[in-house]
């Protein structure tokens, strides 16, 4: 941009020079326009476009001629400007190409798979839900299958290249303290069998229900899609200390 033939310079060339000088400024002034915007691919071809134009214009020009001069100075600006853009493209190419690759599913394949999964029906009882819901959920993961009557996964959903995990270290960090608090407070208790059994066993499923309800907070800070559970009468003291105590020994 910025090259502009005067009347001098237009009647020292000749009429062909003249139309190619012409239409490469508009190439390049293209080129900015898409750059500008953010279409890189575009842009890279209108610079290349404008340098092209002006490698067959300047060679029949006198070396000293002053236009000459100025456009040999901007087609260096834009091959500069060139190589900066092709690496974007080319990343963004093999992006794109990833998408395709990631996009082209075998369908024969997912309806044999279909055909060969059948549901596992929800439980009853309230308290082998949550069971059945992770074995439903790791079934899916290793076979793929049904996670309601209606919304089957395959399993090549779990495996896409390129996919990307958002505060990975978060849940990792959430799920450790999950299984260190079951693991300290339910997996030690034994099987009630009097009325202070049953007391001990209530008061620590509690304290787990509250250690939990800290865990969920502290993710529902860096994931707004989780909601902070509703604050309960219940201190939660004891499950501070317990995250602490997993903390000292994680840190150890």
């Amino acid at each position: 941009q910025g090259l502009r033939l005067g009347g001098r310079a237009r009647g020292s060339m000749s009429a062909d020079c003249v139309k190619a000088v012409k239409l490469a400024l508009e190439n390049a002034d293209i080129a900015v326009n898409f750059d500008t915007a953010g279409s890189l691919d575009s842009a890279v071809a209108y610079y290349s476009k404008a340098i092209g134009l002006i490698d067959s214009v300047v060679p029949r020009m006198p070396a000293t001629h002053e236009a000459a001069k100025r456009l040999t100075l901007h087609r260096q600006a834009y091959e500069e400007r060139l190589q900066v853009l092709r690496p974007l493209v080319q990343s963004s190419e093999r992006s794109r190409a990833l998408q395709r690759r990631m996009s082209r599913v075998p369908f024969e394949e997912i309806a044999v798979s279909i055909t060969q999964q059948e549901y596992e029906n929800t439980p009853s009882s309230v308290v082998r839900r949550p069971y059945w819901q992770m074995r439903v959920i790791r079934h899916t993961i290793k076979h793929g299958g049904f996670l309601t009557e209606g919304v089957f996964v395959p399993k090549m959903v779990y495996s896409q290249y390129g996919a990307k995990f958002f505060a990975l270290q978060a849940k990792v960090a959430a799920f450790e303290q999950a299984v260190f608090l079951v693991c300290d407070r339910i997996s030690p208790l034994d099987k009630p069998e009097d009325s202070a059994s049953m007391r001990e066993a209530l008061l620590q499923f509690r304290g787990l229900r509250e250690d939990l309800s800290h865990i969920q907070t502290n993710l529902s800070k860096p994931f707004p899609f989780i909601r902070e559970p509703e604050q309960r009468d219940v201190t939660q003291q004891a499950a501070k200390s317990n995250l602490q105590r997993f903390n000292a020994m994680m840190s150890n």
